[in-house]
């Protein structure tokens, strides 16, 4: 299925009736990256899986967005198709759209159901000052051509995969940090984790637990950033119990 937003081209799939449930894919995902869990819940809810722009069959964008681009899309989708206000499960970036449109737009969801989410401070480690100790250094001296080299070495495999439109909406992305909007999502929250997540560490999915007002966090051992894939059934038995019982 397809839908236009501000002239892009938003493609979704959806089964199902009952209650809404949106999910929300992660970073380099598509809508298929919630499959398992799609299939499972399409039985008891209408469920609608979203490929966000520049994201599996999805339009780019035609400029670098931010999360703030991501939010107001998110919002004229769910208005668009009237499922809101819905239930949403969101996987990493997804979660990080979450965020911001649950604390700005609380009409448009009922509960979240947050995995692998990053988008907070980050604390310092060692590894990370030496590397941002390098970088300046280098930096300080280079041309233009040196920098995107030198920025490109630096970056993760995830950015020197993008075009260079989409390399700055990743930049965009990663820099903004959204603590700030944590008090203010009134949703029921449940988060989801992996205790060896290094791409979202458990300690951002307990400032959540702690920041959000009505937030749970349950945690699978020995998972990665994946957890609601490492443990589907686990997970879907979990956030079926969430949705009906809260």
């Amino acid at each position: 299925m397809e839908i236009i937003i501000d002239g892009i081209k938003i493609r979704y799939d959806q089964e199902g009736q009952g209650e809404d449930v949106l999910l929300l894919h992660g970073w380099s995902g598509r809508a298929d990256s919630f499959r398992p869990v799609f299939n499972a819940l399409m039985g008891m809810y209408r469920v609608t899986a979203i490929d966000f722009p520049a994201h599996g069959g999805s339009d780019e964008p035609d400029c670098p967005w931010g999360i703030e681009e991501f939010c107001e899309c998110l919002k004229k989708f769910i208005k668009e198709l009237g499922i809101g206000p819905c239930h949403v499960i969101a996987h990493s970036f997804g979660g990080r759209v979450t965020l911001m449109a649950a604390a700005k737009y609380p009409e448009l969801f009922k509960k979240i159901v947050l995995t692998g989410t990053p988008g907070l401070t980050p604390k310092p480690t060692l590894k990370s000052r030496v590397r941002g100790f390098a970088y300046n250094v280098f930096n300080s001296f280079a041309t233009d051509k040196m920098r995107d080299a030198l920025r490109d070495f630096f970056s993760s495999p995830d950015y020197k995969a993008l075009s260079p439109s989409m390399k700055k909406t990743f930049v965009k992305i990663v820099n903004r940090h959204l603590d700030e909007f944590l008090p203010d999502i009134k949703s029921p929250t449940l988060l989801i984790w992996g205790s060896d997540d290094t791409a979202a560490p458990l300690y951002f999915a307990e400032t959540m637990e702690k920041e959000i007002p009505n937030a749970g966090l349950v945690v699978f051992d020995g998972c990665g950033h994946f957890a609601y894939l490492d443990r589907v059934l686990e997970f879907i038995k979990i956030t079926k119990h969430f949705l009906i019982n809260g």
